[in-house]
């Protein structure tokens, strides 16, 4: 292959590149439009309706009338039994499950020097605490690759220019949220029954 017919070659393929630049575009636009509908499909702000009670359904005349009761011959019977003294209950906090995670924290009291003491034990104090869900955005990186000119040249069947990785696989098409995320919403929805737009409240308290 001579010079000239590599710039023929690479004036087609930047021609082609130009078209599925503009394909590229084209469909970008499109994926926006149903994200958004997407969006507004899956995190549309449903409020529950609360539907006050009619107080005319909860009370129900009956009509029956209150009648005096005879009250029944009382027999006294006296004796005596040794009271049993109740189990000896054990005192204090139940500790936290021995398999939740520990952040230890060391509190030195204010001595002269610590090194002049040996430590004997350890008084512990725990409390539970809660950090709330880590946000990330996965990035996928695929490097578009053209194959050198001077490699072309000494190729008996030249490989195709421009070589791309494919897209990750994903659960739904054109879905711009990850698995575990999804999974997240789905559970807190139908498992917790916390409302979508609840869930939105508190993407957006992440910065979402």
């Amino acid at each position: 292959m001579n010079h000239a017919q590599i710039i023929r070659k690479k004036d087609q393929q930047i021609a082609q590149l130009e078209e599925e630049k503009v394909q590229l575009a084209d469909e970008n636009a499109q994926l926006k439009e149903e994200l958004a509908w997407f969006r507004r499909q899956v995190f549309g702000q449903k409020r529950e309706r609360f539907v006050p009670t009619d107080p005319a359904q909860l009370s129900m005349d009956l009509g029956v009338e209150d009648r005096g009761k005879a009250e029944p011959e009382v027999e006294r019977i006296s004796y005596q039994r040794q009271k049993k003294k109740p189990p000896a209950q054990p005192t204090g906090r139940q500790p936290w499950p021995a398999s939740l995670p520990r952040l230890v924290i060391d509190l030195h009291p204010e001595v002269d020097d610590i090194n002049h003491y040996d430590i004997i034990g350890y008084e512990l104090t725990e409390e539970l605490e809660y950090q709330p869900e880590r946000l990330y955005v996965k990035q996928y990186r695929r490097p578009k690759l053209m194959r050198k000119a001077s490699v072309m040249a000494r190729d008996a069947q030249p490989e195709p220019q421009f070589v791309v990785a494919q897209a990750p696989g994903r659960p739904l098409p054109k879905l711009s949220v990850g698995t575990r995320l999804l999974a997240q919403i789905l559970c807190d929805k139908y498992l917790d029954h916390l409302p979508l737009h609840r869930q939105i409240q508190r993407l957006e308290r992440h910065g979402v």
